[in-house]
Order: C-alpha cells, then sequence, then structure tokens
C-alpha cells in the first residue's frame, strides 16, 4: 500500500510539474523580454531574472493573467507579446482587416473597370 502511494504521489508530482511547464512557456512566449524589446523572453532566452519571476510567481499560485499584469504593472503594455484590444489597440487588429477589405474591393473594382473597357 505504501508503495502505490509513492508512486501516485510521483504521477501527480509529474502531471502537476508539466503543467507549470507548459504555463511557463504560455507566459515566456506572451512577453517581450525588456532588455532589447526585439522578441519574447521565450525566443530570446537571456532574460533570467524575469525567468525566475515567472517561475517563483506560478509556484505562488498565480494565473497566467495575473502575472502577466504583474509585469504590465512593472514595464507597461508594450512588454505584452499580443496587445491587449483595448481603447487604442483595437486599431492593431482592425486597421489590417479593413486595408484587406479595402484591397479587395479595389482589385475587384480594376477588374470590373478592365472588364467594361475590352
Amino acid at each position: 500500500m505504501n508503495s502505490k502511494f509513492k508512486i501516485l504521489f510521483f504521477l501527480t508530482f509529474i502531471i502537476i510539474l508539466n503543467g507549470n511547464e507548459a504555463l511557463e512557456k504560455d507566459i515566456k512566449q506572451s512577453l517581450i523580454s525588456p532588455c532589447c524589446w526585439a522578441g519574447t523572453i521565450y525566443d530570446l532566452d537571456h532574460n533570467p531574472e524575469m525567468e525566475e519571476k515567472i517561475k517563483e510567481l506560478i509556484q505562488s499560485g498565480l494565473d497566467k493573467d495575473e502575472i502577466l499584469n504583474y509585469f504590465v504593472e512593472i514595464h507597461g503594455p508594450r512588454v505584452l507579446a499580443v496587445p491587449k484590444a483595448e481603447g487604442f489597440n483595437v486599431m492593431v487588429w482592425i486597421v489590417p482587416v479593413l486595408i484587406f477589405i479595402g484591397g479587395i474591393f479595389f482589385i475587384a473594382l480594376f477588374f470590373a473597370k478592365q472588364q467594361t473597357e475590352v
């Protein structure tokens, strides 16, 4: 019975550890490295202070949004790899779609005009 408990405990520990690793990877991919602002913490892998802080915050029981908010409070919204769709940042999501739709519209007008000239 004691060995079954040890195996169950070990398996539970492995499952929790894998869940934390996935959460840690997700958070690292969601944050821009403020040392150079050139890529995410996961991609650059040269910001050990933030990586350790992420591990510490995960171990303390915070979820992804709480951890991201923690770093936004320190570094500002620029630290997010994907900006939140609120306020002026909504334009980041809307403008590319509008440009795409406008481009399709003008291409359709161009070809329609070419058809009428022939």
